[in-house]
């Protein structure tokens, strides 16, 4: 079962790497990736990420309805021709591979967003190795 956002909230508020690795790793969350007709097989399909005060931010979604309303506000993000998929992931696996230098954006749209700082995601990654 997936935490709640209200349950990011709380660790990320509280700066408690320990939670939030243990919410992460006990979750599946939702990327974001494009891909337009002009992509042959060897296109880049990275998930989708933003730009916040210079910080580079994996952008995340903790439920399916969260991600759809983010395409709908955005729609001037994507192109006419692209697509836009949701890939599942792990949590343990979005902590393996973000690089050291991100942030993660949670549910982007919603009025309760969360922002966790490099420095947070350091932490959690340093416990998780």
């Amino acid at each position: 079962m997936s935490a709640s956002l209200a349950e990011y909230l709380d660790a990320a508020s509280q700066g408690d790497a320990s939670q939030l690795r243990s919410l992460l790793v006990d979750s599946e969350l939702l990327l974001l990736s494009t891909s337009g007709s002009d992509e042959g097989d060897d296109g880049d399909l990275g998930a989708i990420v933003a730009e916040i005060e210079d910080t580079e931010v994996l952008v995340v979604f903790t439920t399916e309805q969260a991600a759809r309303d983010f395409v709908a506000e955005n729609g001037e993000l994507f192109q006419d021709d692209e697509e836009v998929d949701a890939i599942v992931v792990e949590g343990k696996a979005l902590i393996d591979y973000l690089p050291d230098e991100y942030g993660i954006l949670f549910d982007p749209v919603s009025d309760d967003s969360i922002l966790i700082e490099p420095d947070l995601v350091r932490e959690v990654k340093e416990l998780n190795a």
